[in-house]
Formats: structure tokens, sequence, C-alpha cells
């Protein structure tokens, strides 16, 4: 007999996978990634028994639950399933699946939907780091068809905006964790900056914009990483780092990253100049649609034990 429970589908950002209330997983965490395994078809490189798609990018999962952080709304625990082995990994933070988090939780009524536009304060459980997200909700609902497009996903549908607000030295305790705004390794230059996974970064095609490529890990990123955005934007904006914008200005500047599948432009607030800059917030646009909500079954092969008994 397999596991039933509760699950709602959603392409967030340019990633894809299945979003869970906490309490309708396994209440033992080596039950639950075991059931997350199973949800994804993560045993098996193309997938082909769960909701994956063959690609870390649809191998993503969302975990919302009420929050425990005070003056936040909602804790997020975001989950990368393996492709074709079972590992499930809480170390990271996904920017794009966090697009999927507001309207997800508004619509499981963890937190009320206001008339216009809602924003709720949602905590990382993964990096501690808390992201504003504000969805539209003409008439206190949340509406996900709309005229905004991102680069990597095909039509349009309504803006969320994340803006990051302590996103910086959340895993090492500073922006730079050597010490150094740039070190030499192998006899190349490099920039170690606590704001997302590595990068590698050229030039873009104006004073405001950069290339990067980022790797997930051992791949290139079909399109590109929100936090990986955010921190190319992070050591484009700020002096002294191998990817220094050639112009440094103080207050809100836009920066746009340049990737394989088009662009992500990023708003970044910077406080005072020269070596004392500093990142305030960066905040950028992302869209999200539920796909499908209904029952997932799990089979029971990925389970040694029997799972504990989930409150649907």
């Amino acid at each position: 007999m397999s596991c039933v429970i509760p699950c709602v589908l959603m392409r967030s950002g340019t990633s894809r996978g299945p979003f869970f209330l906490r309490h309708w997983l396994p209440a033992d965490d080596v039950a639950r990634d075991e059931a997350l395994i199973g949800a994804i078809g993560g045993s098996d490189l193309l997938q082909v028994d769960g909701v994956g798609g063959g690609s870390t990018l649809t191998s993503k999962v969302a975990i919302v639950s009420s929050a425990a952080e005070p003056g936040c709304d909602v804790d997020n625990l975001f989950a990368q399933v393996g492709v074709g082995q079972r590992s499930v990994d809480t170390r990271p933070n996904c920017g794009n699946m966090l697009s999927g988090v507001a309207p997800f939780a508004i619509e499981q009524g963890l937190v009320p939907a206001r008339d216009g536009e809602t924003t709720l304060r949602v905590f990382n459980v993964n990096t501690r780091s808390r992201i504003d997200v504000t969805v539209l909700t003409p008439g206190g609902r949340v509406v996900y068809d709309g005229s905004t497009g991102i680069d990597g996903v095909a039509g349009t549908a309504a803006p969320i905006r994340l803006n990051f607000l302590d996103a910086w030295g959340a895993v090492t305790g500073s922006v730079f964790p050597t010490g150094q705004r740039i070190d030499v390794i192998d006899g190349l230059e490099v920039t170690c900056i606590d704001a997302a996974m590595p990068v590698i970064a050229s030039a873009g095609d104006d004073t405001h914009s950069i290339t990067s490529r980022y790797f997930t890990p051992r791949r290139c990123h079909a399109s590109h990483a929100v936090t990986g955005a955010i921190g190319v934007a992070t050591a484009f904006a700020l002096p002294g780092t191998v990817a220094s914008a050639a112009l440094q200005t103080e207050g809100p500047r836009l920066v746009s990253v340049l990737h394989p599948q088009g662009r992500i432009d990023v708003e970044v607030a910077i406080a005072a100049q020269g070596d004392a800059a500093r990142i305030q917030r960066a905040a950028l646009v992302r869209t999200a649609r539920k796909i499908l909500q209904g029952d997932l079954h799990i089979p029971d092969y990925v389970f040694p034990d029997p799972p504990k008994e989930t409150n649907r």
C-alpha cells in the first residue's frame, strides 16, 4: 500500500517541484527525506516513477509551515532531491522556489490575503535569512495570470517580487569569508563571496550588466539561479572584486545578470562608498504557476521502515 499525502505541484521561477505543508509529511526527518525521494522519483535518472523531470531544476521541493521565527509570516525549508541517487540536501536556498511560497501559503490558509497585493515575510530555514515576497491578490485571492515574462520560461504570468533582506554572510558570518575581496587560487584571481553558489563572471553588454554561468553543482544551469544572480550582482556592485563595475554608485542600482536564456535584473541598494560600501537589500521579479493540486501516492519501496502517520 502506498503512502498518500496532499501535494501542490508548481512551476516556480525557472524551477518546478512539489510544495508541501510540513504536517503533510512524516514527522521524522529521515522518513520525510525518504518521502521526498519517492515523490520526486529521485532513485532514477529519468525520475519516471515520480513528479521530477530528470533535472536538478525539476527535482526541488518546498516545505512550508507557520513561522517559528519572530517577525516572519511563514517558514520555508527548501530541499534539493538527487537525480539518480537517493539524496536530499537541505543546506542551500533556492530563490526560484521561493517565488511559489507566498501563493502557496496564502491558498493553504497560513496567511490571509489583502485586497490588491499581499507581502509575506518568509524565513528561509536553510540559511536563516529573511525575504519579503509580494504577490498580486485582487479581491483577496491569488492570481497567476499576468503579462510578466521571465527569461527561461514560456509565456507570461503575474509578477512576484522577491526582496532579500539579509542574504549576505548567512553561512559563514561574513560577506567575504576569506577577509579578502580578491584571492588567487592556482594562479586564478577569484572573489569568494557568501551570497550564493560559485559562478563564472565576465563582462556584460553595457556598464550595468555582467555575464554569468551558474552550476548546479556539476552542470551549467539552463538559465540562472536567483541566489546566484544576487551573488553576482553583489560582487558587481561592491568595489574591489573580480567582477566590480567600472562605475561605483551609492543608493539603488539595477544590475542585469546575463545568462544562457536571457537576463535577470536585480535591484541592489548600496550604502556608503569605497571599502565601507555594503549591500542593504536586493530585489528582483519572478513568476510562478500552480500546475496541479491533489493527492500524491508515494510507493512503499522508498521506505526501509514503514513511515509514521502524517496529519492531513
